[in-house]
């Protein structure tokens, strides 16, 4: 262990001046998320910047650590006579521990460690920070495998780029077919596109078949010295990596997301308690106009299910539906799409089952007093509004007229031609819908006050609350961004497993009114960007009393509205997961004439 120790120090000190360069670069990261995390002023400008800045030191990290990876490694190697361990006597078996091992602790460990205070500033718990740093190693595997793995395949650094440029081809390659060419099946005679959750299961699984294989075709190739072996090795391994973006099919895309979130107390059995039925179906046709538009004719259909037997304190969530109306003898009309709920639909023991009506009963807080003054000049406004739209021909479009109670209340909105829109009502076909549907169960993890600058910290989150101008307010938010596990921050990638995400909003909320305000209506300017494992949100929030009518006039409601006002996140957790099927023999329509 002496000699192997000894050459660890030695490879170290060799390239220390290009080592130290390398950390500042982890140095600088936490510099500029320092520096993101206190803006004094919200310039859309400055996160580019930022996020440029970043993006440009991780760069740098990969291509800089590349190289010293492979310079650790053919500073000893298995083939030629400058091999140092040939002045002191060291077998394969320990050279091979002596350079995996300087490896991981020079360019896999010593970046958690330079990152770690960064995560602390951000208020990461033990855990938090744990996975921040499984998340940290992890791409800087994908960085050491190859570099070790060609290093010790090759003794000069010109042959070792010369490989790695063919290296990184290959892969560039093996991306491209795996979007353009393997992004897609056919089955049953048609072409299906797999979607980006199977991309992402795919890219996932290359992943670890590229570290893994990688390592393993190294080990080989130092206790063999059996240069042509090893040559045939990497070529299967090449191949397997192929095989994996060709056969891999599965979605495991929420199962990768979720791997460091924290878990919620699940709900035994779901499916057997909860019941979904259906309720009713309205719907009428409409012509669609659109300025530029070719006129189509179709009808909007409108199905309601009620769900039953909901757990106290959860919601349901119907993720996707497929829904069959079948005619005996007949055609099959297919929709696919979701069962939603606006109002959120929580079971709780009484008051209001939305996120509002939870955090009213977190809190204690007043039930806000109705203004009737203020609803009845919306409803006169939106009248004329109404009025000057028919004057022009202009269809309506609204959503059609749902049950007065809410509890349980599930709907979905397709459009259908209008000739089977019309056999529905003259024959009723059967309906099935095939549901996939999730609980979740809503909680506070931090709130911060308004009245001035503050800071609060919960479960890895923090709301950071500053004034950035005179009449501005901004709300910076960290979040643990395990990216390992959520690999890319793409709109696709995010929408086929935001299923399996949580779902977190920020509320305002006045503690003497009861108001409470939805995040997303208060922001007017939002920027996101992601440094060394963490998440950060700026938003301009207009932090103002809501206004009503007094006598005519807008005023605000309350005055004093900051002092007793503060920012809560909360988010919801997933505790239940389970598919059900609704069926009814005859699917009947009543025609709603107005509405749309």
């Amino acid at each position: 262990m002496k000699h192997i120790w000894h050459l660890i120090k030695y490879d170290a000190a060799r390239d220390g001046g290009a080592l130290l360069l390398w950390a500042l670069l982890f140095v600088g990261q936490v510099v500029l998320g320092v520096v993101a995390r206190n803006p004094r002023e919200f310039d859309l400008n400055q996160t580019v910047y930022l996020q440029m800045g970043n993006t440009g030191l991780v760069m740098v990290q990969i291509v800089m650590g590349y190289v010293l990876v492979a310079r650790l490694v053919q500073a000893d190697t298995l083939a030629g006579t400058t091999a140092f361990w040939r002045t002191r006597p060291i077998s394969s078996r320990r050279l091979l521990v002596a350079k995996a091992l300087g490896s991981f602790l020079l360019f896999g460990l010593m970046p958690v460690m330079l990152l770690l205070p960064w995560w602390l500033y951000c208020g990461f718990g033990w855990r938090e920070i744990l996975w921040a740093g499984i998340d940290t190693l992890g791409w800087q595997l994908l960085m050491i495998a190859p570099a070790f793995l060609i290093a010790s395949l090759t003794d000069e650094l010109g042959r070792l780029l010369l490989w790695s440029f063919m290296l990184l081809i290959g892969l560039l390659s093996w991306a491209l077919l795996l979007q353009v060419v393997w992004g897609s099946v056919e089955w049953r005679g048609r072409v299906i596109g797999l979607g980006a959750g199977v991309m992402y299961t795919r890219l996932w699984v290359g992943a670890l078949v590229f570290v893994l294989g990688a390592g393993a075709i190294a080990v080989h190739h130092y206790l063999t010295s059996h240069l042509l072996r090893s040559i045939v090795l990497v070529a299967g391994w090449l191949g397997l990596i192929c095989v994996v973006g060709l056969g891999v099919t599965w979605n495991w895309s929420g199962r990768f997301a979720t791997l460091a979130e924290l878990k919620a107390e699940q709900i035994a059995n779901p499916e057997e308690r909860v019941s979904i039925k259906w309720e009713s179906a309205t719907g009428n046709m409409v012509r669609s106009t659109r300025k530029g538009v070719v006129s189509t004719e179709e009808a909007r259909l409108q199905v309601i299910l009620r769900a039953s037997g909901i757990p106290d304190d959860t919601r349901l969530d119907v993720q996707s539906a497929q829904q069959n109306w079948t005619w005996a003898g007949g055609p099959t009309l297919s929709r696919g799409g979701f069962f939603g709920n606006e109002y959120q639909g929580y079971v709780f023991p009484d008051g209001d089952h939305t996120q509002a009506g939870f955090i009213r009963l977190r809190y204690s807080l007043p039930t806000p007093e109705q203004d009737e003054e203020t609803r009845q000049a919306l409803a006169v406004t939106q009248q004329k509004m109404d009025e000057r739209a028919r004057a022009r021909g202009v269809n309506i479009s609204r959503p059609l007229s749902l049950p007065e109670d809410k509890q349980g209340l599930l709907f979905d909105q397709t459009r259908v031609p209008n000739s089977l829109f019309a056999k529905m009502q003259a024959e009723p076909p059967a309906y099935e819908a095939n549901l996939r549907c999730v609980l979740y169960r809503p909680e506070v993890t931090v709130a911060v006050s308004v009245a001035d600058e503050s800071d609060a910290t919960g479960q890895g989150e923090a709301l950071h609350f500053r004034r950035v101008g005179k009449d501005d307010e901004a709300l910076v938010v960290t979040l643990p961004s395990v990216r390992v596990s959520g690999l890319w921050f793409s709109n696709t990638v995010s929408e086929r497993t935001r299923g399996a995400r949580w779902k977190r909003n920020i509320l305002q909320v006045n503690r003497v009114t009861g108001d409470v305000v939805v995040g997303r209506n208060l922001m007017r300017a939002q920027a996101q960007m992601a440094i060394a494992g963490v998440s950060l949100y700026w938003s301009v929030f207009d932090l103002k009393s809501p206004k009503t009518l007094r006598k005519g006039k807008l005023v605000a409601k309350y005055p004093e509205w900051q002092r007793d006002t503060f920012l809560a996140m909360i988010v919801e957790r997933e505790v239940g997961r389970f598919d059900q099927t609704v069926r009814v023999e005859k699917f009947e329509v009543t025609t709603q004439a107005d509405g749309l």
